[in-house]
This record gives structure tokens, C-alpha cells and sequence, in this order.
């Protein structure tokens, strides 16, 4: 029943914002809880997959500036419905409640992590999506953390990775240490 439910939101959605609007993450995440509950652990990664990418890509646009190449999940770039003016995903990141969506991405990957027993690229890759959604969200603390440790993991293994991570860090401010001057003591 769950499985219907979710994946006709996501058949809507689709239909009235587009295949890739982030609106359909949500429907995803949700397909991705009810496959973790059955136990049926494939459809769950690759639910979390699509998740990962669509906010992926959303992210280094909106972040970094890295423009995407907009195609359909189908390679094409035009579907009937399409309405570009919909695509822009600064746009629906804003319509998103980005706390809800760093708590979506951050089970994933605990979820990721249960599964492999050990921090393998899939969790970096959650991690370098968890950094730039931190960067957006000014949480620049959390989302040093969440780059290094992608990039931990990564090691020099995938340069274009390294890049996207090292631009992301680069765009955390300094931070800045008070150090209190001591007070004159008056003398009478």
C-alpha cells in the first residue's frame, strides 16, 4: 500500500513539476524507507541513489556554480510537460526545507554505512552532498566536517571529486579567533 502511495506522488509530481524537480527526492526517500523496512536492500540503494544524485546536482549548481547539463533521465533535453521555468533549483531549494533534507541525507548515510560495515565511496558521496547543503545552509561547521571526510575517503582516487570538494571548502569562511585584550587596572 505504502509502495503505491509513494510512488503515485512521485508519478504526480513529476507530472506537474518534472522528473527531476527535488520535489520528488521526498517521494524517493520515502520509497527508500519502505524498501529498508522490507528488507529489500537493491531497491533501497538504488532509491537512495537517485536521491543522492538529483540533490547532487542541485547542489553544485546552486553552491559552487557548476551549471548541470539538464538532460532528462533519458538523455533527452525535452519531455512533453516540460516547463523550464520550473527547473530552476535554487528556486526549489528555497521552496525546500533544507534542515528536513540534511536529516534525509544524513540517514541514508547512516544507512550506507550499516550496510557495507565500513565508509566505502557511496558514504563519501553522501558526505560531499551533505558538505554542500551545509555550505548553503551557512552551517559551515558541519560542513567542513562532512567534505573532509568525503575527501578522506575518496583519497586521490577520483580528481573531478577532489575538485568539486576542495571548491566547496574554499568557500568556507576562516574562522576567526577573538583574543580579549587584558583590561587596564586602574590605580587610585
Amino acid at each position: 500500500m505504502a509502495l503505491k502511495a509513494f510512488g503515485e506522488n512521485i508519478y504526480y509530481t513529476s507530472l506537474q513539476y518534472g522528473v527531476k524537480d527535488l520535489r520528488n527526492s521526498v517521494g524517493m526517500y520515502n520509497l527508500f524507507k519502505v524498501f529498508v523496512a522490507l528488507a529489500e536492500n537493491d531497491k533501497a540503494k538504488r532509491c537512495s541513489d537517485v536521491v543522492i544524485d538529483w540533490w547532487f546536482v542541485a547542489l553544485k549548481e546552486v553552491v559552487l556554480g557548476m551549471a548541470s547539463d539538464r538532460l532528462t533521465p533519458w538523455q533527452t533535453p525535452q519531455y512533453p510537460g516540460r516547463q523550464k521555468e520550473r527547473e530552476i533549483f535554487k528556486t526549489q531549494i528555497e521552496m525546500m526545507h533544507l534542515r528536513e533534507v540534511t536529516d534525509m541525507l544524513q540517514e541514508i548515510s547512516a544507512y550506507r554505512v550499516s550496510l557495507t560495515q565500513h565508509e566505502d565511496l557511496s558514504v563519501a558521496e553522501v558526505c560531499m552532498v551533505l558538505g554542500l547543503a551545509f555550505i548553503h545552509s551557512r552551517s559551515y561547521v558541519l560542513a567542513r566536517e562532512h567534505l573532509e571526510h568525503a575527501a578522506d575517503i575518496y583519497g586521490t582516487a577520483d580528481k573531478e571529486k577532489r575538485e568539486i570538494i576542495n571548491s566547496g571548502l574554499r568557500l568556507i569562511p576562516k574562522p576567526s579567533l577573538h583574543v580579549p585584550m587584558p583590561h587596564a587596572s586602574s590605580s587610585s
